[in-house]
């Protein structure tokens, strides 16, 4: 039940943000390049490698344990609208040279709407340095495509 009022939650929060805007004055509100709208204060914030894309991410419990995870992403474009229709794929790595591996299973990712994605069975099967490594495609003619890496250098079980 915490949970459904948590996206319930995000839902409307990105709602209430999805472009255009109108301010009391009547006239859209237009993002300037570069600037991104924070939906979710306890959400982490990282723009895409060449800058084509902002990615938030939203963790229950705010950090990722070992075991099966799922987190919300909210993409925008570069002008600060939402993203839908996104082909996304999304890796969990564990980057030590040691290591040097993913995940068994591939995570699945929902479409929720308004530049909401859900990705569940995330699953970790150990304590360390893990990454979520997203790949973002997203157009119809023009296809655009980035990259973007969440970085959890301390990953614990919920026992330890």
């Amino acid at each position: 039940m915490r949970y459904l009022t948590y996206l319930f939650s995000v839902l409307l929060l990105i709602s209430c943000a999805s472009s255009p805007q109108q301010s009391a004055d009547g006239h859209d509100h237009v993002h300037e390049s570069g600037k991104f709208t924070k939906h979710l204060e306890d959400s982490v914030m990282l723009a895409a490698d060449k800058g084509l894309f902002n990615i938030e991410m939203v963790i229950p419990g705010k950090a990722l344990k070992t075991g099966v995870n799922t987190v919300d992403i909210i993409i925008h474009d570069r002008n600060d609208r939402d993203v839908t229709g996104a082909d996304i794929t999304v890796t969990p790595w564990m980057p030590d040279p040691a290591m040097n591996h993913g995940a068994f299973e591939k995570p699945v990712i929902v479409e929720k709407g308004l530049g909401l994605y859900t990705v569940e069975n995330i699953i970790l099967v150990m304590s360390g340095h893990w990454e979520l490594r997203i790949n973002i495609k997203w157009g119809s003619e023009v296809v655009t495509e980035d990259n973007v890496v969440f970085d959890f250098p301390d990953v614990r079980s919920n026992v330890e």
